[in-house]
This record gives structure tokens, C-alpha cells and sequence, in this order.
């Protein structure tokens, strides 16, 4: 899941590629706000890599998608 980051251990490089909202959340979570947990994709992701990590989700938490 290279194209696929948690906001924690997202890289700088991944800024741009991940839309506004994205960076903004890695940004704020790097500063200690309270952001909730969360991934970013990167538009370089396969529809491989998306698929692996949504199966890799547990069914006893609620997501969403913006």
C-alpha cells in the first residue's frame, strides 16, 4: 500500500497528491489537534491497492469516504 497513508505516516512528498483536504488533515494532525484517526490516497493509487486496503478494514468500525 504505497499510495495509501495514515495520517501519522504520511510523507511530505505525498502532499500534493492527495487533494486540499488531504494535507490539510496530515498537517493538523502533526501539529497534535484533534483530528480523527484517518487514511489519505494518493491519486497514484491502483484500484488494486484501494481494494486490498478497504478489505484490510474491520467491520466493527463505521468509515467514511470524502
Amino acid at each position: 500500500m504505497s499510495n495509501i497513508y495514515s495520517f501519522i505516516s504520511a510523507p511530505d512528498s505525498i502532499l500534493p497528491s492527495v487533494g486540499g483536504k488531504g494535507a490539510s488533515l496530515i498537517k493538523l494532525t502533526r501539529l497534535k489537534l484533534p483530528v480523527p484517526e484517518g487514511y489519505v490516497i494518493s491519486s497514484d493509487a491502483t484500484s488494486e491497492e484501494i481494494a486490498s486496503f478497504v478489505n484490510s478494514l474491520s467491520n466493527k468500525h463505521t468509515y467514511a469516504v470524502r
